[in-house]
């Protein structure tokens, strides 16, 4: 079975499996990985905005008209949204902006979905709960303390009456894996620790750190498995966040003692965290056959996929 567990073949809608998914969003960590992974098992869509081109369309998921037409010609039986704005700070200082896509957009795309007759997946966030009892389970009461929660929690409560209940919600926490721009936690310490800087993490907050490539096709066999709802997938460890910046820099070759336990009270963001959060998996796994992956294997297939490259910013 491997890591990944079995994988089924074939969409349920009889003719559907000629049809493509979309996949919107491809061009970000999970988005990318979202795209193999359907790749892998038929037809695929994807779509970018800032990073179009090549094989993936551009789509602004603020411009209802364009999403209505990529969607009439492509048909999907399953439109999968991994697109968003996910700096978290970026959300807080600019909420309405970040909310014309994160809220706005998304669901104008849930309702051409709707009309095209697809089944709508959405991406959600550990950032819907309040971080007081954590792991959670699909059922606990969301209560966002930021705006990127806020926005995620917006959309979740929005989906049952847009889609009329045709949808699926995967919540994550802490994703990592390669990415063209190398945003996520694993490549902000490594940038960090190859230089021999120290890299100060949160030492009191809690996630479940998810390989993007697990959680992708964990997804996929949500949805080949025609599951609607709430599922949550992510790593099965709850783990503070710099002890997985030792573990990650263990696995990297690189010094764990470099690694700074700070409260996140010293790390001067502007937006509230949770603390005590984390998702549990155990009905992701046991409605896709497919087990999340604890962080060691993770970290594995991560350097074996590729190798780290020395990461820098964007130019400004």
């Amino acid at each position: 079975m491997g890591r990944s567990g079995h994988i089924r073949h074939g969409f349920p809608a009889s003719g559907s499996r000629t049809r493509p998914v979309l996949v919107v969003g491809a061009s970000g960590l999970l988005g990318a990985y979202l795209h193999q992974s359907f790749e892998r098992v038929g037809k695929v869509v994807g779509t970018g905005h800032e990073q179009a081109g090549g094989e993936l369309a551009p789509l602004d998921v603020r411009d209802a008209q364009a999403i209505r037409a990529l969607i009439d010609d492509c048909r999907p039986p399953v439109v999968v949204c991994a697109a968003a704005v996910s700096n978290v700070e970026r959300c807080e200082l600019e909420p309405g902006w970040s909310r014309e896509i994160n809220v706005d957009g998304t669901l104008a795309l849930a309702r051409a979905s709707r009309a095209a007759g697809a089944r709508f997946v959405f991406v959600s966030s550990e950032y819907v709960f309040d971080g007081r009892a954590g792991p959670y389970e699909e059922g606990a009461p969301m209560n966002p303390l930021n705006e990127y929660g806020r926005q995620k929690a917006a959309v979740e409560q929005a989906l049952p009456d847009v889609t009329g209940g045709d949808f699926l919600i995967a919540r994550v926490s802490c994703l990592y894996g390669h990415e063209t721009k190398g945003k996520n936690f694993v490549y902000q310490l490594w940038a960090a620790l190859i230089e021999g800087r120290e890299f100060p993490a949160p030492g009191d907050q809690v996630g479940t750190p998810t390989a993007a490539v697990n959680a992708a096709d964990v997804i996929r066999e949500l949805v080949l498995g025609v599951r609607r709802g709430t599922f949550h997938v992510a790593g099965p460890e709850p783990m503070v966040r710099s002890d997985f910046a030792r573990r990650a820099a263990a696995e990297l070759g690189l010094d764990p003692a470099l690694v700074r336990p700070t409260p996140t009270a010293e790390l001067g963001l502007v937006a509230t965290r949770p603390t005590g959060a984390g998702l549990v998996v155990r009905r992701a796994e046991a409605a896709s056959g497919t087990r999340m992956w604890p962080v060691q294997d993770g970290l594995e297939a991560m350097l074996g996929e590729r190798p780290m490259r020395a990461w820098a910013p964007d130019p400004v």
